[in-house]
């Protein structure tokens, strides 16, 4: 019994390896929380990263399949200008190839040069030609193209005179089937109300009222202005205003009723 109770005296303190043991745990939940934290903001990091590349590889999808679609645009749109050339091609071969086009093409480029000397349009110091674009049908004067005039006024003139030499060709030649009317609006828009401006504006006028006379049973010729014509001769058929206008404003007592009323007096 003495060794036994020796025994158990020898033993250490209990309260020793309580402190040890919370001291070890203590140490434990530093060490455990700090890699615990580490491995928080790894994985953030990593999150973030990973959020960031999947993004850029949509984006980077969404880039290429644009530019698959570019692709496959610029070869349409190059098998559509291959296209256009052939067509371009067999056209001026079938323009070429017949003379009764060549004729009339000829007899139009005569009479748009004509009437632009009838109507004393300003001409470039460099004249290249004058004619009707074998390609567009647009007017060419002297060497430039409608686009390039570069005077409204001018636009006029020859806008005029492009039309009226395709009526007048085609007044000559009944297989031609264009309709023999012409409509121009806004003839003095532009052209000038003085000097050499006013006597141009004269000369239209007055080569129109001449085709007009010429073929008064076959050719009709509108004209819409903002101002009377400068020369005598030409029938007014209607004059407009302000106050006098082609679609009268209904005044208050012409108003018509929102119902229509039938002979028995019912509104239906």
């Amino acid at each position: 019994m003495t060794r036994f109770f020796h025994g158990i005296e020898s033993l250490p303190n209990p309260e020793r390896f309580t402190r040890l043991r919370n001291d070890l745990g203590a140490q434990l939940d530093r060490a455990t929380s700090a890699f615990v934290s580490d491995q928080t903001d790894r994985i953030r990091a990593t999150a973030a990263e990973q959020a960031r590349l999947e993004e850029r590889l949509i984006s980077l999808e969404q880039a290429l399949s644009l530019y698959e679609r570019s692709q496959k645009q610029a070869r349409r749109i190059a098998e559509l200008e291959q296209e256009q050339e052939s067509l371009n091609a067999s056209i001026d071969a079938s323009r070429h190839s017949n003379p009764a086009v060549q004729e009339r093409l000829r007899k139009l480029d005569e009479a748009f040069e004509t009437i632009l000397r009838a109507f004393d349009t300003p001409r470039f110091e460099e004249p290249a030609g004058t004619y009707i674009s074998r390609k567009t049908y647009l007017p060419i004067v002297d060497g430039r193209s409608f686009s390039d005039l570069g005077s409204q006024g001018v636009e006029v003139l020859v806008n005029v005179a492009h039309v009226l030499a395709h009526q007048l060709v085609a007044l000559r030649d009944n297989s031609i089937p264009l309709p023999n009317i012409l409509i121009i609006d806004g003839l003095s828009n532009n052209v000038g109300h003085e000097g050499i401006d006013l006597e141009r504006l004269r000369k239209m006028y007055t080569t129109l009222l001449s085709a007009a006379l010429q073929h008064i049973d076959d050719l009709q010729i509108i004209v819409a202005d903002n101002d009377p014509p400068p020369i005598s001769g030409v029938h007014r058929a209607l004059k407009l205003s302000d106050t006098d206008r082609l679609v009268p404003e209904a005044t208050a007592g012409q108003e018509a009723p929102d119902t229509e009323t039938d002979q028995s007096g019912d509104s239906s």
